[in-house]
């Protein structure tokens, strides 16, 4: 999962606060890989998150070249995601 760093800090306070959720969504974010896309974020804080160095594009395609890294999921990210969409690493 690839989040934006305001879509991080809103991930971090939600979930935890979540008691109830039957439908699994909010422990989703703990069972996937997380990486955040942030220029000034070093430590996202949550179980599996860990902030993107360097140019998120390169960064990207580097995570897509790994193994298992096929299907990366964009939530929010909204200066994140026209960047990723014009350079070509966001497949739809």
């Amino acid at each position: 999962m690839l989040l934006g760093r305001r879509t991080s800090e809103d991930f971090r306070g939600y979930g935890p606060l979540r008691t109830d959720d039957v439908t699994g969504i909010t422990a989703c974010p703990d069972r996937v890989a997380e990486y955040v896309v942030s220029g000034a974020l070093t430590d996202p804080g949550r179980q599996n998150s860990a902030a993107l160095k360097g140019d998120p594009v390169e960064e990207v395609r580097r995570l897509k070249a790994e193994e298992g890294g096929k299907d990366i999921v964009l939530t929010g990210g909204i200066t994140p995601a026209p960047t990723l969409i014009a350079a070509g690493p966001a497949d739809e």
